[in-house]
């Protein structure tokens, strides 16, 4: 059976650094590389020839793929590329391992390892932020009509003067401290910033440790990711390394995890 391999993760990270990687330590098992960007320039799906030209082409052929299939989606056709490569994979391909990149495959598809890879960030720069939280049907509890500017001040001070003692009293406790938070518009909860959405999916998850990056940083770094694993409950090996550097023990380790999972 095929196994389906996702790298994905923030731009400029290094998931074709790590996908080269892999695909050199699978010498055994040969991968076929499906590469998705999603382009705002074309207006429809477009595979790209191989060319010496297209560096990552050549980074994935130098690395020793099988294959490499590069598509083009304008927005909203992410689908209709990931539908053409398939079909042609199993029309035409054989039994070899197939390695994916680009985020968007992995709202499609559901892979047999997802590998995120990410770069440090600087102490403040969170990738887990604390980010305001809707409650559905706050709202209706509260009387307040639907508005897309917002509720009425006067409403909300209405609301406030006549009628706060009735709606704690039909309510728990903690839920006054919630609507209560949410009239103070602070009720925040930690969730991933959009583009480490994926993240929270992963098997396996790279930090990418460049020249330059300061340990208290790394440090940071790791401690937000690992708070996000346990604030979802999620299991996934966490490994800090540096892309660069093949010799890397912690990329080593990583790899070899990408290989058992798959």
């Amino acid at each position: 059976m095929r196994s389906w391999i996702l790298v994905t993760g923030t731009p400029e990270a290094g998931k074709t650094t790590f996908a080269c990687r892999l695909i050199k330590s699978f010498r055994s098992r040969p991968l076929d590389v499906m590469r998705l960007h999603s382009d705002a320039e074309v207006n429809e799906v477009t595979r790209l020839q191989i060319s010496k030209k297209n560096r990552e082409q050549q980074e994935f052929v130098t690395a020793g793929a099988a294959d490499v299939d590069v598509y083009l989606a304008p927005p909203g056709k992410d689908y209709e590329a990931i539908k053409a490569y398939m079909d042609g994979a199993y029309l035409f391909g054989g039994d070899n391992a197939l390695l994916f990149e680009g985020d968007a495959v992995g709202r499609y598809l559901t892979c047999d390892v997802t590998v995120f890879v990410m770069p440090v960030h600087e102490e403040g720069d969170d990738p887990y932020p604390l980010t305001p939280l809707k409650v559905p049907g706050l709202r209706e509890r509260l009387g307040i009509e639907e508005d897309e500017d917002g509720p009425d001040p006067e409403e909300l001070e209405e609301l406030e003067d006549g009628d706060e003692g009735e709606i704690i009293a039909e309510v728990t406790e903690e839920e006054a401290k919630i609507l209560a938070l949410n009239l103070a518009g602070v009720l925040l909860e930690n969730r991933p910033r959009p583009e480490y959405e994926s993240l929270t999916r992963a098997n396996v998850i790279v930090i990418n440790r460049r020249a330059g990056d300061r340990p208290d940083d790394v440090a940071y770094t790791r401690s937000r990711v690992e708070r996000m694993l346990a604030d979802r409950h999620h299991r996934a090996s966490l490994h800090v390394c540096d892309l660069s550097d093949p010799r890397d023990p912690e990329l080593k380790k990583a790899v070899a995890r990408v290989k058992r999972l798959a």
